[in-house]
């Protein structure tokens, strides 16, 4: 059970990964090309999440650093994929406009799918 539930939440980890990264290039406006500045210049991808939806995200007071369920599987993809990530913590209300706006590359925060969120990201 427990080796099913990490393959699900890898599975559901990478596609929002492929969404938020698929979502960084794109001309707000649609037209001509990518806006240069969105492209990646550092080898580390900046992912945003709200450190306070415990158990998923939260700050672990006994050692400092961030932990949850969303923080593990972050680990966990990067080193299976290969890459290096800085986290971003922020309220929530501000995850998708600095994503939008190119301050974020992706976010993990249990984010659902909504309407409304699907025409901006």
């Amino acid at each position: 059970m427990k080796k099913r539930l990490k393959q699900s939440g890898m599975f559901l980890f990478a596609f929002l990964l492929s969404l938020g990264i698929a979502g960084c290039g794109a001309n707000p406006a649609g037209q001509g090309e990518a806006n240069p500045t969105s492209q990646k210049t550092s080898g580390k991808i900046t992912v945003g999440t709200d450190t306070s939806y415990v158990p998923f995200e939260f700050l672990n007071q006994e050692t400092g650093k961030y932990d949850g369920f969303d923080i593990e599987l972050l680990d966990a993809i990067s080193k299976e994929v290969g890459f290096e990530y800085e986290l971003k913590p922020m309220d929530f209300s501000g995850l998708i406009p600095a994503l939008q706006t190119n301050n974020l590359d992706m976010v993990i925060a249990g984010v659902t799918i909504k309407e409304e969120r699907k025409q901006v990201i």
